[in-house]
């Protein structure tokens, strides 16, 4: 229940499908008042959400800290969260976007920084019907030249919640008992730590993909609009409120 309630919150957090629906409304109903009143109100919701300097400070404050990812120490294990890949029709996946974190997992390996790097993510869609995302990356790794020994695969978890709960055993099958190094992008890890911290599991944050490398407001992100953003915001409304929902639901800390 839990898991079909956030995949349609995840779609009403679209400012684009807001505006949609208002315009919707401005055709059907007859009313001329609520016609105006719906039509300033979608005018509203764009200026707001295409606002480039809106969106940097959100996001801005929103993602860890800027700064070089450096271990002055290596790690037993490396934890790397999913959802960086997508699957097309004939269920092949292929990296999306946001790959940078199977990146930076196979570099700590290599440059010895964690021993053994644990694949966490199942299907994450709402059909259940792809094939999970662990063994897509497995694979990607042997290529990348990360010995099987060095791999655990974890292709049962749907959100991050489940993927802290599964954690559990394989760190004990290693026995991983002090911190690993949590790998997933910037506007990930805030949730991502809420997680792993409720599921008593130190880690320490690794952060890739930022939303932002620099924040310099100027009357260009203050005055031009960007529609592009109305559905960004989506991502960024989606792990800010998903943190609120997950501490509500007791799944965070």
């Amino acid at each position: 229940m839990f898991f079909t309630f956030s995949k349609i919150l995840y779609f009403l957090l679209v400012p684009y499908h807001w505006v949609l629906l208002l315009l919707a409304g401005m055709w059907l109903l007859r009313k001329t008042v609520w016609k105006k009143r719906l039509g300033w109100a979608a005018l509203i919701i764009t200026l707001l959400a295409s606002n480039q300097w809106l969106y940097q400070t959100v996001a801005w404050h929103w993602q860890p800290k800027v700064e070089p990812q450096v271990h002055l120490r290596n790690f037993r294990m490396g934890i790397l969260l999913g959802g960086m890949s997508y699957a097309d029709d004939s269920l092949q996946r292929y990296f999306g976007s946001t790959a940078s974190r199977f990146i930076q997992a196979a570099r700590l390996y290599h440059t010895g920084k964690v021993q053994y790097i644990l694949l966490s993510g199942g299907d994450g869609s709402l059909q259940q019907n792809r094939p999970g995302e662990a063994p897509f990356l497995r694979q990607e790794l042997r290529a990348l030249h990360v010995p099987d020994f060095a791999i655990l695969v974890e292709d049962k978890s749907r959100n991050t919640y489940e993927s802290a709960e599964a954690a559990k055993p394989f760190l004990a099958s290693k026995q991983v008992r002090d911190t690993s190094i949590l790998i997933t992008s910037a506007m990930h890890m805030p949730r991502a730590l809420g997680c792993f911290a409720k599921a008593g599991i130190p880690v320490k944050a690794h952060v890739a993909d930022y939303i932002l490398v620099r924040y310099q407001p100027n009357w260009e992100t203050v005055l031009i609009p960007d529609l592009s953003l109305l559905s960004q915001w989506q991502y960024l409304l989606k792990e800010m409120i998903g943190l609120q929902v997950y501490r509500w639901t007791g799944k965070a800390s």
